[in-house]
C-alpha cells in the first residue's frame, strides 16, 4: 500500500520573507529531499500549498489509500531525519496507526 510525505510550502504564511528568503515549509521540504538523497531511500514527497494548520506551522502530513491521515506541527528543516524515519514506519503499518 502506498504512503505519501505531504509538505506544506506555505508555511509560515503570515510571515513576510524578505527577499530571496524560503519560507519554513520550503526549507523542510528541501531539507527532507536532501536527506533522501543521502540515504538513499525513496517515498513519495509531495509539495502543497496548504496542510490547514496555519495556527502552528510548519506542517508534514503523511497520506496512503486505506490509511488514517496524520498530520505533525511545529516541525523545523532539522526535523527531516526524524519524518523519514516515521515514514518508514507508517508504510509499513495496513492502517497508518503507527505503534508508539
Amino acid at each position: 500500500m502506498s504512503s505519501r510525505l505531504h509538505i506544506c510550502l506555505t508555511c509560515i504564511r503570515d510571515r513576510p520573507l524578505a527577499a530571496g528568503e524560503s519560507s519554513l515549509g520550503r526549507q523542510l521540504s528541501d531539507a527532507v529531499q536532501q536527506e533522501l538523497a543521502r540515504t538513499g531511500r525513496v517515498i513519495e514527497l509531495r509539495t502543497m500549498h496548504c496542510l490547514n494548520g496555519c495556527r502552528s506551522p510548519c506542517n508534514a502530513a503523511f497520506r496512503g489509500a486505506g490509511k488514517y491521515s496524520l498530520r505533525f506541527s511545529r516541525l523545523l528543516p532539522t526535523d527531516a531525519p526524524a519524518l523519514l524515519e516515521f515514514a518508514r514506519y507508517y508504510a509499513a503499518c495496513a492502517d497508518g496507526m503507527v505503534p508508539a
